[in-house]
């Protein structure tokens, strides 16, 4: 939905991932990736991405065409707004969770043709960067909140206890400023600022 702003002095490559488009923005080329058959995923990759796990296991439990089609005429108005609310509140507690949009197997596997890849605003479990890296995707992540140890996921281990999975690198505090330092890697935000101002517009 929003358009990358062009400035000369940007020397940056730009990746801004919209997963409720399935659309990847490269700036200056704009390049559409549609989802075509749901992925499978093991359960090694399932662990290191709890929140996709945790919408698919959602998804699998409906029927093909409450999947597909939640406003078909033959669904029950009843079956309908209760799994509106479901949906709802399941995202919200992936969201406070993990992060607010999804690193699916698809997006992973594009991100993978920008790498190497700088993350600014990254969180304090760099939910994204810790995803590429299990990706093997050469990535940075950069945070302004102090944090000590970054990237670590919590997902249910066998036993039904919290596991950490903690990446490779630690999450360096910086922002918009430390972009100057990797000029060679392309820029990733995930759900940045949606008013044209702030720290998206300070990255370009």
């Amino acid at each position: 939905r929003q358009t990358p702003i062009k400035s000369k002095q940007s020397k940056f490559k730009a990746i801004k991932v919209n997963l409720a488009r399935s659309s990847i923005i490269r700036t200056p080329t704009l390049t559409m990736a549609k989802k075509k058959k749901k992925s499978s995923s093991s359960p090694k990759k399932a662990a290191r991405n709890p929140l996709y796990g945790a919408q698919q296991t959602f998804l699998n439990s409906l029927s093909e065409r409450e999947r597909n089609e939640l406003f078909h005429p033959e669904i029950d108005p009843d079956r309908r707004a209760q799994l509106w609310m479901d949906q709802a509140d399941l995202g919200e507690a992936l969201v406070n969770q993990y992060a607010w949009a999804t690193p699916s197997p698809h997006a992973l596997k594009i991100l993978k043709e920008f790498s190497p890849i700088v993350e600014v605003g990254c969180g304090a479990n760099a939910y994204w960067a810790s995803c590429m890296k299990g990706e093997g995707i050469d990535v940075i992540g950069y945070d302004i909140m102090q944090i000590d140890t970054g990237g670590k996921i919590k997902s249910k281990n066998g036993k039904g206890k919290d596991k950490t999975h903690a990446s490779e690198s630690l999450v360096q505090h910086g922002g918009p400023e430390s972009l100057e330092k990797h000029k060679d890697r392309a820029l990733f935000l995930c759900y940045p600022d949606e008013d044209g101002e702030g720290m998206g517009e300070d990255c370009f």
